[in-house]
């Protein structure tokens, strides 16, 4: 036997391998949660919960189609699971595959109405999809289970910008950075919005905070270069572009303001 949080552990129990791959995915270091998955399932191949962390893992690493495999383990052993069915509906949309994530995420709301991250969820599936409106909606299913989540609102806020509604847009920002002012992605996007709507000075200032936040943020750097850019402020505006380049070679500026 061996101790872990002050309590027995057995090496030749699944759950504990179970529990530890959580725990070493949680901390980044997915390779060695993939192992303690591998073991757990090794110890009990009809192991759910093992199947769909793995799945989890490999999602963090890129490997989608592995991601999907095990998914759809966790799914064949217990079709109720709405993780599995959220975890299946994450690799889905890292692929593309929106229209598929979608009828995921509604197998696990069949499940779980009141689950707020498969509202969310759901919502981004819709909105890469082009379908701004039902993404809002679902954003709101989301923030009425959980109202102080600052990824919905910034979320919600992209998708009113798409839809057009630049105003609305711009308080779901200004929400998510009264619930956490560290928040860069929400003072970035809400840049990218006034941007859009050609007030370039509250942009810059926007961009500001985020590159502050978060001195890696290419995307904030690059952005605050075309706010500068229509400012005639050029030669400020090369040096964001150069900066943005330095730490994201393959950051597309044709793409700016467009996020």
């Amino acid at each position: 036997m061996v101790r872990k949080n002050g309590v027995k552990s057995n090496p030749d129990r699944p759950e504990d391998w179970n529990d530890r791959g959580v725990a070493l995915d949680q901390s980044g270091r997915y390779e060695e949660a993939i192992e303690c998955f591998n073991r757990a399932i090794e110890l009990n191949p009809c192991h759910p919960g093992a199947w769909n962390n793995r799945g989890v893992a490999l999602d963090h690493q890129g490997r989608y189609e592995e991601a999907l495999e095990c998914c759809d383990r966790a799914i064949e052993l217990n079709p109720s699971h709405p993780g599995a069915w959220i975890n299946r509906g994450v690799a889905l949309d890292h692929q593309g595959r929106n229209e598929e994530a979608t009828e995921c995420y509604d197998k696990a709301l069949e499940m779980d109405p009141q689950n707020a991250i498969t509202w969310t969820n759901k919502g981004l599936a819709l909105d890469h999809l082009g379908e701004y409106e039902e993404a809002v909606e679902c954003f709101n299913k989301a923030i009425e289970i959980d109202q102080r989540d600052i990824y919905t609102w910034t979320n919600k806020g992209l998708a009113l910008s798409k839809w057009g509604r630049y105003k609305e847009s711009l308080k779901c920002f200004d929400k998510a950075i009264k619930l956490n002012p560290k928040y860069s992605e929400a003072w970035h996007t809400k840049g990218v919005v006034l941007n859009q709507i050609e007030k370039y000075k509250e942009a810059v200032e926007c961009f500001d905070k985020a590159i502050k936040l978060n001195p890696r943020h290419a995307w904030a750097r690059a952005n605050k270069g075309l706010a500068l850019y229509h400012l005639d402020r050029y030669e400020k505006a090369l040096k964001c572009f150069d900066e943005a380049i330095a730490l994201n070679p393959k950051i597309e500026l044709g793409l700016l303001s467009t996020l």
